[in-house]
């Protein structure tokens, strides 16, 4: 199973990092909207009982029109991306609230909530992708976070984890693992940063903000366990040999994107 995984992450992980530097925005955008129509079809199947109907269909086409809306309604000023990332933050408070209270997740996944997960995050990567002369440099810098963060979250999880995280979300998590993974997240970023030379307001605060997004990449990942818990199954689907299915790939992303953008646009910029 670690060999399927790596294998499948090794493969993703190039042609991500092929498209993010070799395809113009427009084009990522368009690969964007198609993998917000994969995730809601995984989403709407999640809480579906029976064959698929046209309402899956509907709902998966809606949520990749709206990344494709919302990427010009972000390109079009910068507070559309400060209350992508305050509905973010408020999503990843009430995450939050369920560890603490150890909640047993139960119930169907929403379908505006659906909507409020996906369709941000995939409509701000090509906004991110088009800024002027570092945007592609800037958007795979934010992908090595959240990936850097999966694996030093698996592996320190593996090697040390003893605490667990959050039991009755997702009993596999540990605190130990978490912290590695923030830990890996703040080398890779800012190692990421220096090397693509990236306009900084300042590098410190850089740093701190990945931080920040190194455990929101682990709340988003937490909000995904519990719709899966609340639809009873184990994975969104199963696409991707080893990981699942789109959702179980890019859940960390689909929250550390919108915050981070919102950080971009208010201090990290010059």
């Amino acid at each position: 199973m670690l060999l399927k995984r790596v294998s499948t992450a090794t493969v993703l992980g190039a042609l991500v990092v092929g498209a993010i530097l070799a395809l113009p925005t427009g084009a990522v955008a368009g690969v964007s909207v198609i993998v917000a129509v994969g995730a809601a079809w995984e989403w709407q199947r999640l809480g579906a009982k029976g064959a698929p109907s046209v309402t899956d269909w509907a709902y998966a086409l809606g949520v990749g029109l709206l990344a494709a809306v919302g990427w010009k309604l972000f390109e079009s000023g910068i507070i559309p991306v400060w209350v992508a990332g305050i509905l973010w933050i408020a999503l990843l408070a009430w995450v939050g609230q369920q560890m603490l209270e150890g909640s047993q997740p139960r119930g169907a996944p929403g379908k505006l909530l659906g909507v409020m997960v996906i369709a941000p995050a995939l409509a701000l990567a090509p906004y991110l992708h088009g800024q002027a002369g570092f945007g592609p440099e800037l958007l795979l810098t934010i992908c090595v976070v959240v990936w850097a963060g999966d694996i030093g979250a698996f592996f320190v999880g593996r090697a040390w984890g003893r605490n667990r995280l959050a039991p009755t979300i997702s009993p596999g998590k540990t605190i130990e693992g978490a912290l590695g993974g923030v830990a890996l997240s703040v080398v890779a970023g800012v190692a990421c940063a220096k090397w693509f030379g990236l306009p900084l307001a300042s590098i410190i605060l850089f740093a701190l903000t990945v931080v920040g997004a190194g455990f929101v990449g682990v709340l988003a990942d937490l909000l995904e366990s519990i719709i899966k818990r609340r639809a009873g199954k184990k994975d969104s689907g199963s696409l991707l040999p080893g990981h699942g299915g789109v959702l179980d790939r890019i859940d960390s992303l689909l929250g550390v994107i919108p915050v981070f953008a919102a950080a971009w646009v208010y201090w990290l910029s010059p």
